[in-house]
């Protein structure tokens, strides 16, 4: 049975589940049922041991293939290998944007049970609510694309301490951010709390979506965060975009 994950990279990569099962080498353009983070001139994906390639220009989607067609992707992103990815990018005018591990959970979760009243969920409708707290740059989006869905608050004497939050940024997969806003509440395990609790609210309420948690390669803290709410690495991601002029 197909995974919500690999549901989604059919859209990304338009490809068929049993093309997934191999690498795949794509051209097209996107639209908004494809992955937020997947949208603009291209896409890279390590799922697997299998490599996804998604361009908008054949002739560099064609290069690709003809360089990583054949192999598998446990080392595709080591820095040779990046190195000539960007040679090969560059000649068609485009450059590696970002590069980030998802993670995903690792099993269906119990239902949240929120017995510490300092958690508070917040419904789609309370969210745009929040727009006006600046401190909050990650939990919430408020695009009109990309919808936040719902959002998790903690407390403290009325006072919004931390907050997270999920938008939808695919038509299986909606990414969780997470803010701890006072920063003396640091390494108490509340991200992984609230990670979880959320985690388990999606589930519950929204059984055809998958919750992904994005960060950096270096941020070893937000990993651990993901590890210790039960979830597990599930791909990593090369986004491609167009090179923009130098400002002189």
């Amino acid at each position: 049975m197909k995974s919500l994950l690999e549901k989604q990279f059919e859209i990304d990569f338009s490809a068929t589940n049993t093309e997934l099962q191999e690498n795949v080498f794509t051209t097209n353009q996107s639209d908004n049922r494809f992955r937020y983070w997947a949208r603009e001139e291209g896409s890279i994906v390590s799922y697997n041991n299998r490599i996804y390639v998604r361009t908008t220009n054949e002739q560099l989607t064609a290069e690709l293939k003809s360089k990583y067609g054949s192999r598998q992707s446990a080392w595709l992103f080591e820095v040779p290998n990046l190195k000539d990815i960007e040679e090969i990018l560059q000649k068609y005018d485009v450059e590696i944007t970002r590069m980030a591990p998802f993670f995903i959970p690792k099993k269906k979760l119990s239902e949240p049970v929120i017995t510490d009243e300092r958690f508070v969920f917040i419904s789609k409708e309370e969210i745009p609510s929040f727009k006006y707290d600046t401190r909050i740059k990650e939990a919430f989006c408020y695009s009109k694309t990309d919808e936040d869905m719902l959002g998790l608050g903690y407390y403290e004497q009325g006072e919004l301490k931390a907050v997270c939050g999920v938008n939808n940024t695919g038509q299986y997969v909606w990414e969780i951010g997470i803010e701890i806003l006072d920063n003396t509440l640091e390494g108490r395990g509340l991200a992984t709390q609230m990670l979880s609790l959320l985690t388990r609210k999606i589930q519950q309420e929204f059984p055809d979506i998958v919750p992904v948690y994005g960060t950096s390669f270096s941020h070893t803290k937000s990993m651990n965060v993901a590890i210790n709410a039960d979830y597990k690495l599930a791909f990593s991601e090369l986004m491609l975009g167009k090179i923009k002029p130098s400002k002189q």
